[in-house]
């Protein structure tokens, strides 16, 4: 049986040897009343704050998991700056994921990004960004905001604003994570990303070549394809309109064919979303000068930081930073929309994204929802769902496919504001007393006849544990329980 152990060190003294930093060692001697005691040697680098960290934390499934990170080098607004959230690829550990994210300026390297987070997390054994490995990085993310929370040299964390992105498997995980939690995403950087693992390389085709396809019923080949659809990010492009993306790969990548991201950006056009497309000459899986020697390559030239800067700098106008007499704090005068974006889909008003939306959801436990709006239920499960969505400025009209149950709220990034709307419409049923609630979600249910009315929203987290496949077990704790019944009583 295994028990964690939390240590929390302070330091005496205030005073601070910038010119003088070296690796601390301290030993820990752990006894119990039925042990012998053992000593640890437990090692502390020295890191400045210029420099990328690591940290563990405790995973969503209770697991010990690591990543690393680097702050911003600029001051963040009170609610946090936000953070580029980087995947890596087959075999980088996450420092070195972190670190890519560096450039040379005169004689001296510079990492990170002036006004975002750098969070590059891992998790082991074999996930591909997919299941518990898409849950880590959204965990990681909250362990950061949390140990930024608790000491005022850390600068604050605003996980509600992100930048998905990632190379390679890495570049998959930006594509998943982001179709997936849309409404976290400020803007998505793919590089040489796969869309599936079942139609990349050769470690996981789908019945292709297997022996045991000629005796495989139809039926059950459905059930095992819809068990992994979740997985696959081009069922799930229209779930990115109104979200900024760049995707990038060398032209003679022999690893990540260019095939890959040419057939995702197409989709990705036809859905309506704004991505830009680079395919460098000369270049392979990996290279470390995009047109000159250390400017960042394939993760941090100037073309990759400049869109990044687009969408993690406050934005003039909408929120001003001032600075205090002692240049060490800065707030900001709003919370939402502070950010640069794509000014083409916003309309007039500040943060009201308006336009037409489509949510593509394949299993409703995976996914966090778009524009505010959530399938919490579907009438066939595992089946594609969608969810049409015409926004207005003070009205909007939803047309469902496969959906029994929604989940509307106010969004983080694109902030509508569906509870102050004079008139929602859903499949032809006009919502009443939308606008007489609380800010707290709302719940609807669809009845046998195709009428929506609101429903108690605690529904919800009973209906999501609900959803399978059976993979998802292992995505939280659980307890084996070997022998005899066990009776439980609620």
């Amino acid at each position: 049986q295994v028990s964690f152990l939390h240590l929390m060190l302070e330091s005496q003294s205030t005073s601070r040897k910038k010119d003088r930093c070296q690796e601390v060692v301290l030993t820990l001697k752990v006894s119990t009343a039925t042990a012998h005691s053992q000593q640890i040697n437990v090692k502390f680098r020295c890191r400045s704050k210029k420099e990328s960290f690591i940290f563990t934390f405790e995973d969503h499934d209770g697991s010990i998991q690591h990543a690393a990170a680097i702050a911003p080098k600029k001051k963040c607004p009170t609610s946090g700056c936000p953070v580029l959230l980087t995947l890596h690829g087959t075999g980088v550990p996450p420092q070195n994921q972190a670190d890519s994210y560096k450039r040379m300026k005169g004689k001296n390297w510079v990492f990170g990004l002036d006004t975002a987070w750098v969070l590059a997390p891992t998790r082991h054994g074999a996930h591909n960004w997919e299941g518990p490995g898409m849950l880590t990085p959204m965990t990681a993310l909250q362990r950061l905001a949390q140990m930024a929370s608790k000491v005022s040299w850390m600068p604050a964390v605003d996980a509600r604003k992100v930048v998905f992105a990632g190379h390679s498997m890495g570049g998959h995980g930006a594509w998943h994570l982001a179709t997936h939690y849309p409404d976290l995403a400020l803007a998505v950087v793919s590089a040489a990303g796969w869309i599936a693992k079942e139609d990349y390389g050769d470690s996981n085709l789908f019945f292709r070549h297997d022996v045991g396809v000629s005796f495989t019923d139809p039926g059950l080949k459905a059930i095992l394809e819809a068990c992994i659809a979740e997985n696959m990010a081009d069922h799930h492009v229209s779930n990115l309109r109104g979200v900024p993306v760049l995707a990038r790969v060398g032209a003679i990548d022999r690893t990540v064919h260019p095939y890959y991201l040419r057939r995702m950006c197409r989709l990705l056009e036809q859905a309506g979303v704004d991505v830009s497309y680079a395919e460098l000459s000369g270049k392979e899986h990996w290279w470390w000068d995009t047109w000159s020697e250390n400017d960042g390559g394939v993760n941090s030239d100037p073309v990759v930081r400049k869109f990044v800067e687009q969408f993690t700098v406050p934005s003039e106008g909408i929120g001003q930073c001032h600075s205090h007499d002692d240049g060490e704090n800065c707030a900001l005068e709003t919370e939402r929309s502070k950010y640069r974006s794509s000014g083409a889909l916003f309309a007039s008003e500040p943060g009201r994204l308006v336009g037409r939306f489509v949510l593509s959801v394949f299993n409703p436990a995976s996914h966090d929802g778009l524009r505010g709006v959530r399938v919490i239920l579907q009438r066939t499960a595992m089946r594609r769902s969608k969810v049409e969505m015409e926004i207005q400025a003070k009205s909007a009209a939803l047309y469902t496919s496969n959906v029994k149950m929604l989940q509307i709220e106010t969004p983080s990034v694109a902030s509508v504001p569906w509870q102050q709307m004079d008139d929602i419409v859903i499949d032809g049923t006009h919502l009443t007393n939308v606008s007489s609630t609380s800010e707290q979600p709302l719940c609807l249910y669809r009845h046998h006849d195709g009428s929506w009315n609101m429903v108690s929203s605690s529904l919800v987290s009973l209906a999501l544990r609900r959803y399978g496949p059976a993979r998802r077990v292992a995505e939280y704790p659980f307890l084996i329980v070997v022998g005899g019944w066990v009776f439980v009583t609620c």
